[in-house]
């Protein structure tokens, strides 16, 4: 999970996810909005996938594997810090734009 966490970040940062899409059919707005959707909505998946990967790592370096967390437990940890709220808000926005990304994609696929 961990490096899938890892995978998504770096796909988002160097914008690998535009190898898949359709550019050149792309007016410049469009293009302009599905890089920077990819971008957000791959850095929140980085987020959600690293959270879980860092708690699993956790659990199985205490062998304690009930302490094993997933996706839920992972975000009210995070929910549970100082800024918890910010970061969760700030999260589930991220996923929200990810999905959206996902559907204008799906126009522009490269098949």
């Amino acid at each position: 999970m961990a490096g899938v966490g890892v995978y998504q970040f770096v796909r988002g940062i160097r914008k690998k996810f535009l190898d898949d899409v359709k550019t050149e059919k792309m007016g410049h707005a469009m293009k302009t909005w599905i890089t920077r959707a990819g971008v957000v909505g791959h850095v929140a998946r980085a987020v959600v996938f690293g959270l879980v990967g860092a708690f699993l790592v956790k659990a199985a370096v205490d062998y304690q594997a009930n302490e094993a967390i997933g996706l839920d437990g992972a975000l009210a940890k995070l929910y549970d810090r100082a800024y918890g709220p910010w970061l969760l808000g700030a999260v589930a926005a991220g996923l929200v734009v990810f999905g959206i990304f996902s559907i204008t994609e799906a126009r522009y696929r490269r098949i």
